[in-house]
């Protein structure tokens, strides 16, 4: 399932801008796709995972894309991979590198 959100910044940026530069005018009175989509998916495995893309809300730019599970957060950032085991602080690099080492084994559906 996907659900998308009406467009509640993008047209608004684009007539502040057109004000300020005639390169945006065009853009001023076109109409835009949502700000933030979701969709949800349903494994094989029973497990649920949910995608959310925003595309305009204010936050620092940092091009990172993080996944979160059960357990906790996985993300990269910068090529220093970083993980959290559960307990909302980054795993030590010994932790990290025995997980490298050995993956834990997936849980089987309904455990």
């Amino acid at each position: 399932m996907s659900v998308e959100s009406n467009d509640f910044m993008m047209q608004a940026k684009a007539r502040e801008l057109a004000e300020r530069d005639e390169f945006f005018k065009p853009f001023a009175e076109k109409t835009y796709r949502g700000n933030m989509s979701v969709t949800t998916i349903r494994t094989t495995m029973g497990r649920t995972i949910m995608v959310q893309h925003d595309a305009t809300s204010p936050s620092p730019h940092n091009l990172i894309h993080g996944i979160y599970g059960t357990n906790g957060p996985r993300s990269t950032i910068r090529l220093l991979p970083w993980l959290c085991t559960g307990n909302h602080e980054r795993a030590s690099a010994e932790v990290f590198s025995q997980l490298q080492e050995k993956p834990p084994r997936p849980r089987s559906p309904g455990s």
